[in-house]
Order: C-alpha cells, then sequence, then structure tokens
C-alpha cells in the first residue's frame, strides 16, 4: 500500500493526474520508447534512529543500477535537500539528518545516469513524519 501512494503522489504531480498504476505504466513505456533503463522501485521502508535524522530504503529488482541519490522536501513539488544513496545492487539508502521532530517529509530517489545505460525512473514520492 505504502507504494501504491507513494506512485498516485507522484502521478498528483503532473498537469494531468495519474493514478499509481498508470503512472508507473506511463514512465516505464517513456524509457522502453527512449531506449532507457526502465525500474519500479517499491518496498519503502523509513527508519528514524534519531528525532531529527530520517532513513529510507527502496528497492529495485529489476535491473541492477547502483547509482542514484535522494531527495526531500516539506512538499511532494519541493524536494530541495538531496543526499547520495547508499546501495548495493537493487537497494537504495538515503539518510537525511538535520529534520524537524513532527514536520512531514517527502522523499524520492532518482536514479543517475550511467554513460552506457541511462536510467530515468524515478521513484513514487513517500511521504513520513520525523518522529
Amino acid at each position: 500500500a505504502i507504494d501504491k501512494a507513494a506512485y498516485a503522489l507522484y502521478g498528483s504531480t503532473f498537469p494531468t493526474p495519474r493514478t499509481w498504476f498508470n503512472q508507473i505504466v506511463q514512465r516505464w513505456l517513456v524509457a522502453e520508447v527512449n531506449a532507457e533503463v526502465a525500474a519500479i522501485y517499491a518496498n519503502g521502508e523509513f527508519a528514524d534512529p534519531a528525532t531529527t535524522q530520517i532513513t529510507i530504503t527502496l528497492f529495485n529488482h529489476q535491473t541492477a543500477d547502483q547509482a542514484g541519490f535522494f531527495v526531500c522536501g516539506t512538499s511532494k513539488t519541493a524536494l530541495t535537500k538531496s543526499v547520495a544513496a547508499d546501495g548495493v545492487v537493487g537497494v537504495h539508502t538515503g539518510v537525511f539528518t538535520d529534520l524537524t521532530k513532527g514536520v512531514k517529509y517527502f522523499f524520492q530517489f532518482r536514479p543517475t545516469k550511467v554513460t552506457e545505460d541511462k536510467y530515468v525512473a524515478r521513484s513514487g514520492i513517500y511521504y513520513h513524519v520525523c518522529t
């Protein structure tokens, strides 16, 4: 359910809003048509070991991409903070610090283009409150 909500939130950022399913299909088709690497990021997990820190982990079971970064912000359209994603093949983790307790934050994984492959499929937009 968290992944459906994340892709629905991502779909709502476009001038013609899309359902979560249509958002995934649309990004997949755009990648395929443009000879890019399509991917779906899922199973979003949050850990907040400190009241001002959130760790987000996403999984990708389609491709062996590794490079990327997470963005974070206080609205789905203002993702202004960014951190490099730590990860191994198919698992991406980002740690955001200096957050404010009780504030709702939005997060998205964005892959980095690699010279031989183009990764363009972003994750859905997840949200979490720093506790």
